[in-house]
């Protein structure tokens, strides 16, 4: 098992709101560095793309997600 495989055993074993909190506390650390992440256009547009089909499926609570993710 890689170290990177360890610590994600690690999270999923932690109850949700735990692992809610390790979820936000990635997001805010690459938020910080995002700039070191250029994108094209054509990838922007391809995000942008992939978001309006996401506004149109249907939503989860975060619980709900991260049972997905568990399972």
């Amino acid at each position: 098992m890689t170290k990177l495989q360890s610590i994600i055993s690690q999270i999923q074993a932690l109850p949700a709101n735990e692992q809610e909190e390790v979820a936000s506390i990635v997001a805010l650390n690459f938020s910080k560095t995002a700039d070191v992440f250029k994108l094209t256009d054509s990838q922007l547009e391809e995000l942008d793309r992939r978001l309006a089909v996401v506004d149109d499926e249907p939503t989860f609570s975060v619980d709900e997600a991260f049972a997905k993710f568990v399972s």
